[in-house]
């Protein structure tokens, strides 16, 4: 039994707009249970280890070649340079201003451009995150583990499932034709002290990282 319960009595609790930590004391702390990552073989990364361990709940340390695991990745010779190239300079994305808090919408020539500056000389702090490359050159040079793949509903929903349109002909005759978002290959391009908000991606859908340049903290 609760007395006393006054359900127009209002808190708010003020979040404190910055997070200062030191990422190695974290780590040495005893709070770290250091039995969270895991250590296996590349073979041993297979449905029949998804479905005894009830999923991929767990980081996972893999010291081995990237081929042994079915993933491809561009070499590290590869520069932003090279995305405008195999995406396209002129194309416009949207990219969020985390100095404001605001959005706005760059060709990718001129994100290039920003990020190829030494952050003392960049005004804003940019962070894009929705840069689809699917249907350009950069596909040919990305390609997720062989597991990720394999549990990939985007590469299996049957066509019969995903958004139809029916376009009616000046002739009298119909054609029906499959429309759905591409939603398998980004490339996040962020400066440094770039933020990303708490969010769920499409559908709480899982997704694969691969961090080509520079670091990304997850929390």
């Amino acid at each position: 039994e609760v007395e006393n319960l006054d359900y127009e009595k209002k808190e708010y609790v003020h979040f404190p707009k910055t997070v200062k930590y030191d990422l190695h004391t974290q780590m040495q702390s005893s709070d770290y249970n250091k039995s969270l990552c895991k250590k296996i073989k590349p073979e041993e990364f297979n449905r029949d280890f998804y479905n005894e361990n009830g999923g991929l709940s767990s980081p996972l340390i893999f010291k081995c070649d990237q081929k042994r695991l079915g993933m491809k990745m561009v070499d590290k010779s590869f520069e932003f340079e090279q995305v405008a190239q195999m995406v396209g300079r002129n194309r416009i994305i949207p990219v969020t201003s985390d100095t404001n808090n605001t959005g706005i919408w760059l060709q990718l020539d001129g994100l290039v451009e920003y990020v190829r500056k030494p952050p003392h000389q960049r005004d804003q702090i940019y962070n894009s995150i929705s840069l689809e490359f699917s249907n350009s050159g950069l596909a040919d040079h990305v390609c997720a583990p062989a597991l990720v793949r394999e549990l990939d509903w985007g590469l299996r929903w049957p066509d019969s499932a995903k958004f139809r349109t029916v376009v009616l002909e000046d002739d009298g005759t119909h054609s029906i034709q499959n429309h759905y978002p591409r939603a398998e290959h980004f490339c996040l391009i962020t400066a440094a002290g770039a933020f990303t908000n708490f969010h769920v991606d499409f559908h709480g859908s899982s997704v694969w990282y691969h961090v080509k340049k520079g670091k990304k903290v997850w929390f």
